[in-house]
């Protein structure tokens, strides 16, 4: 396959074959955005960012259709989250292209950063996400990916990721704060148990207290022998 550009349009010369040994003669069809445009094992055509091109090999009943090959966009990088990034967070980040199917497509991903402006280029891993389980401060840098396949390469714009620390303020505040819900919890267990200990039992009967109070009122001491009496 050869590939090169005019009007920053790309001009793509390519051959459709397979490496299977089969007896029977293939007949080759290619489309491009899923419509046909040339039946034959070679095509010239002229593709746009965004465009896919295929090629289909028929013998007798049986078919065979390359995975789709795209022009690629620029991708662009998201958070997995939207706000501060705070330190010690989990953290992803993904190379995302407009109108592009990842299931079938074949392309590499590439991700990379530069810490400031004195540092180089670092590359980092491959693959279409790059996972922080702890995002540090030491990870503070512009990141961006790089998308590639026989059509060419495109480089997203550089995202700056800073970690934003807790101010002391912050700590004062969830300090205080988990302060107080221990205080009010204590209080509702303190007064939980006084309400037990105060309440009166459930097998005493109230109309014996009233009886025995009388008694004692009205000088009842006849049962009361003096042995009794120390």
């Amino acid at each position: 396959m050869s590939v090169r550009v005019e009007d920053s349009h790309l001009v793509a010369q390519m051959l459709c074959h397979t490496s299977c040994l089969l007896e029977a003669p293939l007949s080759f069809v290619w489309q491009k955005n899923g419509v046909n445009i040339k039946y034959g094992p070679k095509v010239e055509v002229t593709l746009s960012p965004g465009d896919y091109i295929t090629c289909a090999a028929e013998q007798e009943q049986h078919i065979s259709i390359s995975p789709p090959l795209y022009v690629l966009k620029r991708p662009s990088v998201s958070l997995s989250h939207a706000g501060d990034i705070l330190e010690g967070r989990p953290l992803t980040l993904t190379c995302d292209i407009d109108n592009f199917d990842n299931s079938s497509a074949t392309v590499d991903y590439c991700w990379s950063n530069k810490k400031n402006v004195f540092s180089d280029d670092e590359v980092l891993s491959k693959g279409r996400q790059l996972v922080f389980k702890s995002f540090k401060s030491s990870d503070s840098a512009e990141y961006w990916c790089t998308v590639e396949n026989q059509l060419g390469k495109k480089t997203s714009e550089p995202v700056r990721i800073d970690v934003q620390r807790m101010s002391w303020r912050t700590i004062n505040i969830i300090r205080l704060f988990c302060s107080a819900v221990v205080v009010v919890g204590i209080l509702i267990i303190l007064t939980l148990e006084f309400r037990t200990t105060t309440s009166p039992s459930s097998t005493e009967d109230p109309n014996e207290l009233v009886q025995l109070a009388e008694q004692l009122d009205d000088g009842d001491y006849d049962d009361i022998d003096a042995e009794d009496t120390l």
